[in-house]
């Protein structure tokens, strides 16, 4: 039969271990919190990446529709603002993509950093705000882009409507003719 102080002292080695145990377990708990974490802060960056080549993208076939429209409006102002619509209303949007549970699995039930997990939900929904707000003003452009190049294509085509003074005007500096040339110069 044990005496007192040693059932005392295997309930306060049961107690040490189960501590031990606790710790152990707390301890990887704060690890895989902190590896959910990594994941998605990554999978943010890149993410934010993304989106950024995407309007790179878009705003450099912007520009080309805005050349095509330009090209084509001194032919025709109509076709003109109509191929530059369609070119700029069939590009691609860009668009913030990112599940951060599909990214880092575990990210809505971890136990440690839940103000970072905070911070970072909230980083993720302001991107995507920013994203839809900048498309929002993109699409006012375009369509102002669009109608201004007509107009200006309308008032050249007006401008010079029947005059054909200004293809004909040319300087003489005395270079095609050879006779002007040598009573300017004189015999060097």
């Amino acid at each position: 039969m044990a005496t007192f102080s040693q059932l005392l002292a295997g309930a306060y080695a049961q107690q040490r271990l189960g501590q031990k145990e606790s710790e152990g377990v707390l301890g990887t708990k704060i690890k895989e919190s902190e590896d959910v974490l990594a994941d998605a802060l990554r999978a943010y960056q890149e993410a934010s990446d993304e989106t950024g080549r995407e309007f790179e993208e878009y705003q450099r076939r912007g520009k080309e529709a805005g050349a095509a429209q330009t090209a084509i409006s001194f032919l025709n102002p109509i076709a003109g603002a109509v191929v530059g619509g369609i070119l700029r209303g069939t590009r691609d949007k860009p668009e913030f993509r990112l599940n951060l549970e599909k990214a880092a699995p575990g990210f809505y039930n971890i136990l440690f950093g839940k103000q970072r997990q905070k911070d970072l939900i909230s980083s993720v929904e302001g991107t995507r705000k920013n994203v839809s707000s900048a498309l929002e003003g993109s699409l006012l452009a375009d369509f102002i882009n669009t109608a201004a190049g007509y107009y200006s294509a309308t008032q050249m085509q007006d401008l010079f409507k029947g005059d054909d003074s200004l293809l004909n005007l040319t300087q003489d500096f005395g270079y095609t003719d050879p006779n002007k040339l040598i009573s300017t110069y004189g015999d060097m």
